[in-house]
């Protein structure tokens, strides 16, 4: 098989094209959940992550957010997740023009934005050109063909890992293990270069260490008054993010968990006439911040936890990375029987104290979208309240605060006199 090439000018060129489309239409706006030392460093390491990837020097796998990065990390390739780069490009205002090019290009609106977002932004050329391209078999069911749709126009290299339905078979792990060894050694051919085994084991350590503080965050958030507003730790997104493996995610987690201790050990408000505490599905609309300031600043609730920050793996073994990533991977409460997903939601709804649910339905979003009945039947068993909100993460046209604003304070209004 011959060597991966790219075409040095190539990615100059990509990152002019941006440059120039954030100039014309780009947008700068200030959080009001940008507050911790965390998150600004993580904001930073996205950031440089993703200038990085334009380097003539870099090599780059396109991944999606369920792919596992420690592989990528420990073979000094940088594991770009076109998801993310749509959230980054919307909450800078310049996602539309890549929406706009995609259906210009007749691919419907009926596909999720995230996809149509990388289509377009790809068509545009403003995305790095990458070595490879590596894709899960969930969640999305347009991941897949959005990946081989791009390593068709890059003329690159697609790996597809296709993760078994169920956990409790170990041979279903045997064929998960196989299927991220033969990845590995088809990017060993492809980049020329082996896979050094004590990296990867230093990798795996580094993840494990990650995963302890974020543990440890995920335990403090338990505490009444809420330490972090949901708005600011939402964006920190765990169960997708593309930096497990790094160091510098290590030092990010740790500051984050002193933070929020600190702020669990000295609250800013006292915990007398408590809160409402919501728990929080799916993620939010990127181009605002709308949302969030609405109900947690204007009606007084508490996001107390966010399900795409949870930590559903066991800590790995260095020595045994492939089984471990593949055991990370099939335990995803999103693979499998809905009442996995179920249980878990369940299991916050106790560990934080909720009062009630709200499910960001994304528009296009059939994996969350489709089970959305069964959840409200289970939880109306259990007398929890929980209300479907639609929206759209990425494409703001498919998103209106106003006509939502009225149902969510009806929503909070409801749980807070039942409390009484």
């Amino acid at each position: 098989m011959s060597q991966i090439t790219v075409d040095n000018k190539k990615r100059e060129e990509q990152l002019k094209n941006l440059l120039n489309l954030t100039k014309e239409t780009g947008t700068i706006k200030k959080s009001p959940f940008f507050t911790l030392k965390a998150s600004q460093k993580r904001a930073q390491l996205i950031t440089n992550l993703f200038l990085q990837a334009y380097d003539k020097n870099s090599r780059v796998a396109f991944r999606n957010v369920i792919m596992p990065t420690e592989i990528f990390y420990a073979m000094n390739i940088i594991p770009l997740c076109v998801e993310t780069v749509c959230a980054l490009f919307a909450s800078s205002g310049i996602s539309h023009t890549c929406l706009e090019t995609a259906e210009h290009n007749e691919y419907s609106r009926d596909i999720c934005s995230f996809t149509r977002c990388t289509l377009g932004a790809a068509l545009e050329e403003y995305l790095p050109t990458p070595d490879l391209l590596a894709c899960t078999s969930y969640y999305c069911d347009d991941s897949k063909k959005l990946f081989y749709a791009l390593s068709k126009k890059y003329n690159k290299k697609f790996f597809l890992l296709d993760v078994p339905y169920s956990d409790e078979d170990e041979q279903a792990v045997d064929y998960l293990e196989f299927q991220l060894k033969s990845m590995t050694e088809e990017i060993e051919k492809i980049t020329n270069k082996k896979m050094d085994p004590g990296k990867l084991k230093e990798t795996i350590g580094l993840s494990n260490e990650a995963r302890h503080y974020f543990t440890k965050v995920n335990e403090l958030r338990m505490h009444v008054p809420s330490p972090v507003p949901g708005g600011e730790a939402i964006d920190y997104a765990a169960l997708l993010a593309s930096t497990w493996g790094s160091r510098e995610i290590v030092d990010i987690y740790k500051t984050l968990y002193e933070e929020v201790k600190e702020k669990t050990e000295n609250p800013s408000r006292s915990e007398g006439n408590p809160r409402i505490r919501i728990l929080w599905r799916h993620l939010r609309p990127y181009y605002n911040d709308t949302l969030f300031n609405f109900i947690e600043n204007e009606c007084g609730a508490d996001i107390a936890f966010e399900e795409v920050n949870c930590i559903h793996w066991d800590e790995m073994d260095p020595d045994d990375p492939y089984r471990s990533l593949a055991r990370k991977l099939i335990t995803n409460p999103g693979v499998g029987d809905i009442q996995r997903w179920t249980n878990v939601t369940l299991d916050f709804i106790d560990k934080y104290a909720i009062d009630g649910v709200i499910s960001f339905n994304h528009w296009g979003c059939r994996q969350l979208c489709s089970t959305e009945g069964i959840l409200k039947d289970i939880l109306t068993q259990k007398g929890v309240p929980l209300i479907q909100i639609g929206g759209d993460c990425i494409d703001k046209r498919d998103f209106s605060f106003q006509q939502l604003k009225t149902r969510i304070q009806a929503f909070l209004e409801m749980i807070k006199e039942n409390k009484i």
